[in-house]
């Protein structure tokens, strides 16, 4: 029974049954074999043999209602090692240094146990412990550099040095991995693949110069140098550098930006909306929050800060005004030319910028938006804003106040930050109301049909669509 096992086809030998309906086959995976996505059934073959029934008919050999093979899954491949590296920084290393030796293997492998790898680190050579990475292709390695050691360009001693020490490094199947290394300093070997100095001043922080005395805003940075008392190169592999500061009662990070190789670092923290602090931001505290800052010969800088500047002048104000109330027009109807008045109050003072645009005030008057318009106030706290009501308006159930938009103007606090233009507070409208439809004639009653002498009245009715008034002070209204 032919079968495909990856890309390579395979024979099922028939085993036994013979004699019955259900004929044994069967192929034992070899060394090498591997299929991720199942193997395949192909045909059956006779291949010499004969398979026939009782009356010596020989059999049709097409295969019918073949099971599903698409989890029938063969690893038979055994792991191997495609490289030796290190997670750690090219460079030169110190006594207590840990440097992290990567074995990198072709697939990932379970461990038990603890492997060990030997080093070639001079008159006594290093076996080191496994320490991570089991479940993946990658095993971690740590060696701390000890007395004596010593190495120009760090590697292993044989292609045989990595050892199970009585553990065991198998793949998911269970194949055991080879072991087997590169050549020492050939391609895929340590040495090859980093450039790690076996051979001791920490560097220390020597001041730290801080932003220029200012207000600072949303979207401005506050720039930190913190200077060494020598060159140190920054490694961000594990995490960025951080520079802690308070601003207000909150601690923020100034992130470690540029200057590796050089005495000084460059930290910038971006202020963020709703930022503040008006008696001056703190420095706390320098962190490597998982890089590394380190010397020529990789020792590990001393993050103790020394000579930091002042910053009580170092103020924040990146909290945007926002709105407390809005008070609304008198209840009243109003009428055509009549004003709609609306003050909008902040919780700080604001000034307005009318050059892209009129800030206005999105009212309802009946089933219709209207816009008022911004009038007064920039520098205050209370900026004034106004409808006049136009002929045919009406609201019988009172007007609506919607939204506040900046239209293409701006709406600032005294350090440019953008205000908050939700409105809070908003004041009962429901008997503001507007009446500028003027009332109009419907109908005109006239006398019956008749001959009328003097004396007699001619009487008319005019009606109205609305209940109207009549004031008679200058004049008596008259029907022509």
């Amino acid at each position: 029974l032919a079968i495909t096992v990856g890309s390579t086809t395979r024979q099922a030998t028939y085993l036994s049954g013979t004699g019955s309906s259900a004929l044994l086959f069967r192929y034992t995976v070899q060394a090498g074999d591997n299929d991720s996505d199942g193997i395949a059934i192909g045909s059956l073959s006779a291949n010499g043999g004969t398979l026939r029934d009782a009356a010596s008919n020989d059999a049709t050999l097409t295969l019918n209602s073949v099971g599903a093979t698409t989890s029938v899954l063969v690893d038979a491949a055994a792991p191997t090692i495609s490289s030796v590296s290190s997670s750690t920084t090219n460079g030169s290393y110190k006594l207590g240094d840990v440097i992290a030796v990567t074995v990198n293997f072709s697939e990932a492998v379970t461990v038990t146990g603890t492997p060990q790898l030997t080093l070639e680190t001079g008159t006594t050579d290093r076996t080191i412990n496994y320490s991570s990475g089991s479940g993946t292709s990658t095993l971690t390695f740590a060696y701390t550099v000890q007395t004596g050691d010593v190495s120009s360009d760090l590697d292993y001693v044989a292609t045989n040095s990595l050892s199970l020490n009585s553990g065991t490094i198998n793949d998911r199947a269970g194949n055991a991995a080879n072991l087997t290394l590169a050549t020492p300093g050939v391609a895929n070997s340590l040495g090859a693949n980093k450039a790690l100095v076996i051979d001791g001043a920490v560097p220390t922080v020597s001041s730290v110069s801080v932003p220029s005395n200012a207000t600072y805003i949303s979207g401005q940075n506050l720039d930190f140098t913190v200077t060494f008392a020598e060159n140190v190169t920054v490694n961000t592999t594990g995490g960025t550098p951080q520079l802690a500061i308070t601003v207000g009662s909150t601690t923020r990070q100034a992130t470690y930006l540029s200057g590796t190789g050089s005495s000084a670092l460059l930290f910038r923290y971006t202020v963020q909306a709703g930022d503040n602090d008006s008696d001056g931001i703190a420095i706390g505290t320098l962190s490597a929050n998982g890089g590394t800052l380190r010397d020529a010969a990789s020792n590990d800088a001393t993050l103790t800060l020394n000579s930091v500047g002042a910053t009580t002048s170092v103020l924040v104000d990146a909290a945007a005004p926002s709105t407390t109330s809005v008070s609304v027009p008198a209840n009243a109807t109003y009428i055509a030319g009549q004003n709609l008045d609306f003050t909008v109050n902040f919780d700080e003072n604001v000034t307005v910028n009318t050059t892209g645009g009129t800030p206005q005030l999105a009212i309802t008057i009946g089933a219709t938006t209207r816009q008022a318009a911004y009038i007064s106030g920039s520098g205050t706290s209370a900026l004034l804003f106004r409808y006049t009501v136009q002929v045919s308006e009406s609201d019988s159930d009172g007007i609506a106040v919607g939204t506040l938009s900046a239209n293409g103007g701006t709406v600032r606090d005294v350090v440019a930050n953008d205000a908050t233009l939700t409105l809070n507070s908003v004041g009962s409208t429901t008997s503001v109301l507007v009446d500028a439809v003027a009332p109009t004639v419907s109908s005109v009653s006239v006398p019956s049909n008749a001959t009328y002498i003097s004396g007699q009245n001619l009487d008319f009715t005019v009606n109205f669509a609305e209940n109207v008034t009549v004031n008679t002070t200058g004049g008596t209204p008259q029907l022509a």
